[in-house]
């Protein structure tokens, strides 16, 4: 029987002193450990050791449906990037200077670390009862409420000049760009923590925001209403209109869940009010061409957003030249000119075909159905408010990941695998409390 840690010692484990430091590292995406001509992001080191504690301490590691589907499409981005090699294509360069040769090899080695990820954080996580991996989310909260503070003083040091640092921004993985490079379609700078790009940040902001949200609304706490507040100011000065869309899909979640499952219709309807109003007036007061806000915002009519569409339009058209398995995992640049589409699910399709992409969204199901049977038991063993509250957190910070995907192909971001690690587990943890009352204490 798995034995979980629940015991008040658990803080002086080297375990989970390294996971706290790995959750630190999870805002410092574009830092990294050099290694040569490149770089190891930060968090990647610290999951390396993560792995080494693991096996050091003898733990058993568990592989459930979700891992080995994650496996299987592992398997098959393989067979899509030799198959590939074997049958050839008409450019063996793309124009940043990768061979077909490399390339794939490379994004193999980057998914395999990925899947390492997501194992390696599921065994840890699932030995700590659910008031352990509370704490743990506290601290991934306060964590980023402080990088987030830092993020909003950057745009104001961007725009006046004011001191900041940027030695957090030295990975070689990611193509950054610094300063006041950074400046957005409202002529404004755009904050991005220590991330490679503005919309990194905005999507990682998506997380807590979704993970707050339930709790400003149960509780009524203005420390709660702080968070939420830093999180909003934050994701605003990324300008990045995705982002600010998923910023509101999440909100939109929200209201539905509340008046469709929990008929708190008024409250609801208050707390939507007061989020869009802070919004629109944060807009108001940062944003000086309220014109160009409003018609960036109604309509993707820019260069960019076009040159996305078409983009896409062609990616797509070469995924129908070769559906079953793509073009090849990683082999983007060497079809379509570009080094991504813009859009991961789009991506899947056209560098592992059909079969790629039914099995990576079975992986997504499969880890969406963990969340709905623990949400299930809720319902019929468990009564409080704090529970349902964060579980419903957990799926609206799901769902922005989702949603980030549309727009943003980065799948090799810790963060998300933590997250997903994380959602896998929270059943376990709530059945060792004692929390479900006749449930037993299966894996």
């Amino acid at each position: 029987m798995l034995q979980i840690i629940k015991n008040n010692n658990y803080k002086n484990t080297l375990t989970f002193k390294v996971l706290q430091l790995f959750i630190v590292s999870l805002f410092f995406i574009a830092f990294g450990i050099t290694l040569g001509s490149n770089t190891l992001p930060l968090s990647f080191f610290l999951l390396l050791m993560l792995t080494m504690v693991l096996l050091a301490n003898g733990w058993s590691i568990a592989i459930d449906n979700t891992t080995k589907s994650l496996f299987v499409f592992f398997i098959i981005a393989v067979i899509s990037v030799f198959y590939r090699l074997l049958v050839g294509t008409k450019t063996g360069s793309s124009f940043w200077g990768d061979t077909i040769e490399t390339k794939g090899i490379k994004q193999l080695i980057m998914f395999f670390m990925m899947v390492l990820h997501f194992v390696v954080l599921r065994n840890i996580l699932k030995k700590y009862d659910i008031k352990i991996i509370q704490n743990l989310l506290k601290f991934f909260v306060l964590i980023c409420f402080l990088v987030a503070l830092y993020s909003i003083y950057q745009f104001f040091a961007f725009r006046y000049d004011w001191p900041f640092t940027d030695i957090l921004r030295t990975s070689k993985s990611y193509s950054i760009t610094r300063g006041l490079e950074d400046s957005s379609w409202a002529g404004l700078p755009r904050a991005r923590a220590f991330m490679p790009e503005p919309c990194f940040w905005g999507a990682f902001l998506l997380i807590p925001f979704s993970l707050v949200l339930p709790f400003v609304f149960e509780r009524k706490k203005i420390a709660l209403w702080l968070l939420l507040s830093v999180f909003v100011t934050a994701l605003l000065l990324t300008f990045s209109r995705s982002c600010w869309f998923g910023c509101l899909f999440i909100l939109v979640l929200f209201v539905y869940y509340k008046i469709i499952y929990e008929q708190k219709i008024i409250r609801t309807a208050k707390i939507f009010l007061i989020v869009t109003a802070g919004i629109i007036l944060l807009l108001t007061l940062i944003v000086p061409d309220k014109l160009n806000l409003f018609q960036r915002l109604s309509a993707f009519s820019d260069f960019s957003s076009f040159e996305r569409f078409e983009m896409q339009k062609r990616a797509f058209q070469i995924f129908l030249e070769y559906p079953i398995l793509g073009v090849g995992f990683g082999n983007t640049p060497f079809f379509l000119n570009y080094i991504v589409t813009h859009n991961f699910y789009l991506q899947l399709l056209l560098e592992t075909g059909i079969v790629g992409f039914f099995v990576f969204m079975l992986f997504l199901f499969q880890v969406w159905i963990k969340l709905k049977e623990l949400e299930k038991k809720t319902c019929l063993f468990y009564k409080g408010e704090g529970l349902r509250s964060l579980i419903l957190a957990i799926k609206l910070a799901f769902f922005s990941m989702l949603f980030t995907w549309i727009h943003l192909t980065a799948y090799n971001l810790s963060y998300i695998w933590f997250t997903l690690a994380l959602i896998t587990v929270l059943s376990c943890s709530y059945q060792k409390t004692g929390l479900f009352i006749g449930e037993g204490a299966k894996e």
